[in-house]
Parts: C-alpha cells; structure tokens; sequence
C-alpha cells in the first residue's frame, strides 16, 4: 500500500504530499510513521488609539511527529483576533492551534490607550502606554519540539504604540514618540512566512509601523486606518487610529508533509 493519508487541501510538490488545513478537521495517515508538522496559532488584534500592533500566533515545528496508521488526527485551527474597539481594553487574543497534542499560543492582543500593556501570547501584543506583552518560550508538547515566539515592542513618547511581537523576532518599539514599531518577523516554512507581528499606530504626522515581513497589518496613523493581516498566516493586525478601531488578525495555520509513495497495483 502506498503512503499516503488524507485531510485538508492536498498538494503534491518534488516527491512529497503536503496537507494544508486552513480551518479545523482531521488527517488520517494509511500508515505509521513520522511526519512533518507545523502549527500556528491565531494572530492577535492591533489595540485601540494610541495603540500596538497585535502580536503574532505562536509556531512550533516537529520534524519528525510520529502518527499511528489509520487513526485520525484532530487539527484545530486558531482563528484570528479582532482589533480592539476600546481605548480600555487590548486587541482580541488569537486562538490556539492544535495538531494531536501538540498546541501553539494564539498571539496576544496589542495594547490600546488606557489599557494594560500588551498581551501575553504565542507572541506578545506590542504595548500603548505601557510595555509590550511577552511571548511563550515554548510551544511543543512531547517530542522536544521547538517553539517560537518573542515579546512585543513597547510605547514610546506620547503617542507611538510598539510592534507585535513576531515568532522569530521581537516586535520594535515606538520611534522618538511619533513613528509606530514595526511587527516582529515571523517563521519561513515552504517558502512562506508565519506569524508576523502587527506595526504599531504612529502618532502626529508620524507613519505606522511595518507588519512583520508583510503579512502583519499596518498600524495606522493620524489620517489612515491600520489594516488586518494576511489569511491563514498567523499574523497580528495593526495598531488604531485615533478613536478607531485595530486591524484583524489572522487564523492560524496546520501544515503536514511527508515523502510520498504511490501504492504499487497489484496484477493476478
């Protein structure tokens, strides 16, 4: 019998298949074996006003997860947070994500202006009036699985909110009071990038921070509104203008892949 399973949007590229769970469902492998898994979580909403960027979902990678043949996998997926729409309360946290038992952090909400700093999460929310939120050091259960996730920039000056933290790198801080951190870089799998921190909001004239490596939302400043992140990237929302609401975050992300061998037909 060929080695093989099924669950999600299956593609096959130079020998192996890969299975790409963009919402929650099952994998079923024909086969025992070890397979390779990431998992992201949810990315966070960027605060409200005077705000941060969201942080971004929190990843963890096994190279070799064992899976038991015939026996269904559950695969939750995160779904992203929404930008805050308080001055008093952090953007919404993302959801965790989960292969089996191995779980990623949503990310945590950015800061907004008369709220706490921002949240902890998978990656931390990047902070308003106060410091950003802290990322897990750790994602992976069993198996020694590597986990990422880095703290939020945090507030600078009067009104420039820090960048969420990303899941390879921390979100940067508000600039000389007026220009909003970028979001943290997030983790290249495939050729594509996961789990980006929000840009945090500028502030006077001063110009939003970055997502990220793109796939976090821009933060906002005086006359333009933050923007949400990327589809099924993990990724944090942008920071708020004033009175206005953060940009989304993102759902998360599962990702399987395997060597794959066609079954042999068998001839009488």
């Amino acid at each position: 019998m060929g080695f093989n399973a099924t669950g999600g949007v299956i593609t096959n590229v130079n020998g192996y298949r890969i299975h790409t769970f963009l919402s929650s469902g099952t994998f079923t492998p024909n086969f025992s074996g070890n397979v390779e898994v990431l998992v992201v979580g949810g990315g966070a909403g960027g605060g409200n006003t005077w705000s941060g960027g969201g942080g971004g979902g929190g990843v963890s990678y096994h190279p070799n997860k064992s899976v038991v043949g015939w026996s269904g996998v559950t695969i939750t997926v995160g779904a992203g947070g929404a930008g805050s729409t308080s001055t008093s309360a952090t953007g919404t946290a993302g959801g965790n994500s989960s292969f089996g038992d191995i779980i990623s952090n949503g990310g945590g909400g950015g800061g907004s202006q008369l709220s706490t700093p921002g949240a902890n999460g998978g990656c931390g929310g990047g902070g308003a009036p106060a410091s950003g939120g802290g990322g897990a050091t750790t994602q992976g259960n069993t198996g020694g699985a590597t986990g990422y996730g880095t703290a939020g920039g945090s507030y600078n000056g009067a009104g420039a909110g820090g960048g969420g933290g990303g899941a390879t790198d921390a979100g940067s801080p508000g600039s000389g009071g007026t220009i909003g951190g970028d979001g943290g870089v997030g983790y290249t799998f495939l050729g594509t990038v996961y789990a980006d921190g929000g840009g945090g909001r500028g502030y006077n004239g001063g110009a939003g921070g970055l997502g990220g490596s793109g796939n976090g939302g821009t933060g906002g400043n005086d006359t333009t509104h933050p923007t949400n992140a990327i589809s099924n990237t993990g990724s944090g929302g942008g920071g708020g203008v004033v009175g206005g609401n953060g940009g989304n975050g993102s759902d998360g992300i599962v990702i399987i892949r395997y060597r794959y061998r066609r079954a042999i037909p068998t001839f009488l």
